[in-house]
C-alpha cells in the first residue's frame, strides 16, 4: 500500500514505471531551462495591459516609500518582491503583489499616519485595513494597502506590510516554541479586542521581545513564518539586515536588507536565481484583463498617482 505526503493512499495502477518518471522529470527540467533562459536573460517587454498595472504598482510602492521618508520610518522589501528586485531588477514576471517587511515601532507608527496621508492627498480608491484570515474569517493579520477598480470592488495591486520583532538580549530558551504559544493567545486577542497597545505589550512580555534595536529579531507572529505558514520559522541576526540599502525595482530605488542573499536563500532556497519549477501567483491579473477600458482607467490612476509622489513634500 502506497500513500502520498498527505496521507492518502495511492492505488498501485496510478503508479508509473521509473522509465516514465524519469523521462518526464527530464521534460520538466528542460522546460524550466527554457523558463529560466527567457526570463533571466532576455528583457521580456510587458503587454500594454501589464505595463498599465506594472505603473500604477511602481507608484503605489513610491507613495508608500515617500510616506516612509516623511515619517522617517524604516522598511524594506522582501519576499517575492526581493526576489524579482534581486533576480530582475522588476516584478518576478508572473507576481501582481508588493511585499515590505518593517520593525514594529515603525510599522505601528505607519499604521496610525498612512489614512491621514492618503487623506490629505485625496487619494482614490485606495484602502488600508488588516488582512482578514480566510480561514476563520476573523483572525486580523498584517497590514495592507490596496487599490480597487471603482464598481467592481475586487483588488488589483496591494502592498502587505509584515512586522518584525526585536528580541530583547538573547534568546531565551524554547523561543520557537513560546513563539507559537503566543501566537495563538494574540490571535485569540485581536478576536475579542482592538486594544493593539495591550495586546501588543502582552506578546512582548510573554516573548521578551523590545521596540528598541537588538542583536536579534524575528517575524511578527501575524506573518507567514511558522509551523503553519509558508516559510520556515527564523530568528535572525540584525547585522544581516541593516544598515539598509537601495536597490533598483522597476522604475524606482527602493529600500532592501543589506544582505538580501541571507533573507532569499532562507526562503526560496539555494536556487533562488533561477526560475522555479513550480510557480505561485494570486490570479486576479486574467479576471481585470476582461474589463472594458482597464488599460485607461489603470492608467489614470498611476498619472494620479504619480503627480502626487511628483508633489510629495513639496
Amino acid at each position: 500500500m502506497f500513500f502520498d505526503k498527505s496521507k492518502n493512499e495511492i492505488k498501485k495502477e496510478d503508479l508509473i514505471p521509473r522509465k516514465d518518471y524519469d523521462r518526464l522529470n527530464n521534460l520538466v527540467k528542460t522546460h524550466q531551462d527554457y523558463l529560466n533562459n527567457i526570463y533571466v536573460f532576455y528583457k521580456l517587454k510587458p503587454t500594454p495591459f501589464l505595463a498599465s498595472i506594472r505603473s500604477l504598482s511602481y507608484e503605489l510602492m513610491k507613495f508608500f516609500d515617500n510616506v516612509c521618508e516623511k515619517y522617517d520610518l524604516s522598511y524594506w522589501i522582501g519576499y517575492g518582491t526581493l526576489l524579482g528586485a534581486v533576480r530582475h531588477n522588476d516584478f518576478v514576471p508572473w507576481d501582481d503583489d508588493l511585499d515590505v517587511g518593517m520593525m514594529r515601532k515603525d510599522y505601528m507608527k505607519f499604521i496610525d499616519v498612512i489614512q491621514d496621508e492618503i487623506d490629505e492627498k485625496n487619494i482614490e480608491n485606495l484602502t488600508v485595513d488588516y488582512k482578514i484570515d480566510k480561514r476563520d474569517k476573523k483572525s486580523k493579520r498584517w497590514f495592507q494597502i490596496s487599490y480597487y477598480v471603482p464598481d467592481f470592488q475586487r483588488k488589483v495591486i496591494g502592498i502587505d506590510i509584515f512586522p518584525h520583532d526585536f528580541i530583547d538580549g538573547e534568546p531565551i530558551e524554547g523561543f520557537e516554541e513560546k513563539y507559537y504559544e503566543s501566537r495563538a493567545k494574540y490571535y485569540k486577542r485581536r478576536n475579542k479586542s482592538d486594544d493593539m497597545e495591550d495586546i501588543i505589550g502582552k506578546l512582548y512580555d510573554e516573548l521578551n521581545l523590545s521596540l528598541d534595536p537588538q542583536k536579534y529579531f524575528t517575524h511578527g507572529v501575524e506573518s507567514v513564518h511558522g509551523n503553519v505558514n509558508i516559510f520556515p520559522f527564523e530568528i535572525v541576526e540584525s547585522d544581516e539586515l541593516f544598515p539598509l540599502q537601495r536597490i533598483p525595482f522597476g522604475e524606482y530605488e527602493f529600500s532592501a536588507p543589506k544582505n538580501p542573499h541571507t533573507f532569499l536563500l532562507s526562503a526560496y532556497g539555494k536556487r533562488y536565481m533561477r526560475i522555479p519549477k513550480k510557480i505561485r501567483d494570486h490570479g486576479r491579473l486574467t479576471y481585470y484583463k476582461e474589463i472594458e477600458n482597464v488599460e485607461e482607467i489603470f492608467n489614470k490612476a498611476s498619472n494620479s498617482l504619480k503627480k502626487v509622489n511628483d508633489t510629495y513634500g513639496v
